[in-house]
């Protein structure tokens, strides 16, 4: 997906193409190991980046490690697209209340301000 996305954007995609395949998996388990990311927040976030509305990621994210860098962003943007398609239905986003108040943690938010 990264090196699709730079050659779609008319960037060299040489470096991610020459890079080992440890570098791309290590920052995906660390995610899944440190972070708490299930496989279904990562695969929301892949549809997110793939969709019209993670357009402006796409020449942001180019690596594994800078989507683990954003990943709580991208997880909440995802979730908020999908909130809003779901016009009012429950939450199938698969975005655990773990996560969610680590993820609020680690913003710094209060979640008992806000309805969630």
């Amino acid at each position: 997906m990264f090196i699709k996305n730079q050659k779609e954007k008319g960037a060299s995609a040489s470096n991610q193409e020459k890079a080992k395949f440890i570098a791309y998996v290590n920052p995906i388990r660390l995610m899944m190991e440190n972070d708490s990311v299930s496989k279904d927040q990562l695969t929301i976030v892949f549809n997110f980046l793939k969709s019209n509305e993670g357009e402006f990621w796409k020449s942001n994210i180019l690596s594994t490690s800078k989507l683990r860098e954003k990943f709580n962003q991208l997880i909440m943007k995802a979730n908020e697209k999908k909130s809003n398609n779901s016009s009012g239905q429950s939450d199938q986003s698969g975005a655990s209340d773990e996560f969610r108040r680590k993820t609020a943690e680690r913003l710094g938010i209060d979640l008992d301000k806000y309805e969630i």
